[in-house]
């Protein structure tokens, strides 16, 4: 089988809050209702109006056993020093990306390579990776 490799980058501003907290919970006759944050809706909307959105990776196949998945190697450069949960931040940026890059974020296979403090310019970069091989593959199984 011959393999083929898609790339994709892209440098994200810091997200404002962690994905634990871009929810608001407001309760309405005793049921709760869910609300986008402010900080986050506004962070996921400047973003999707400033970057052009489709990426080169391949769409989702009709059959999901066979999908592709998309390693995504991470650099966080925090603002500042305080102590942050990386799946927080994680949670907010990969929402955005699957909008930004029209992919299903179940493909995601995210992986923090680094997380340093950078008080000049707070980033997120994305490195993002998909494999693709010419023909379907056999499963382990069935031998070939």
């Amino acid at each position: 089988m011959k393999a083929v490799k898609i790339y994709n980058n892209i440098f994200l501003p810091f997200p404002p809050a962690s994905g634990n907290h871009r929810l608001m919970i407001q309760s309405r006759g005793g049921k709760p209702r869910f609300f986008q944050n402010q900080a986050y809706r506004k962070y996921r909307e400047d973003i999707l109006l400033s970057t052009p959105r489709g990426s080169s990776f391949e769409p989702l196949p009709d059959d999901r056993k066979w999908m592709k998945d998309i390693l995504l190697l991470i650099s966080i450069q925090a603002p500042d020093r305080r102590i942050r949960d990386c799946d927080g931040i994680l949670k907010v940026v990969l929402d955005v990306l699957k909008e930004l890059w029209e992919v299903d974020d179940s493909r995601f296979l995210p992986r923090c390579q680094e997380y340093a403090v950078n008080t000049e310019n707070p980033h997120v970069f994305i490195y993002g990776e998909q494999t693709l091989f010419e023909g379907r593959p056999v499963s382990p199984n069935k031998g070939n």
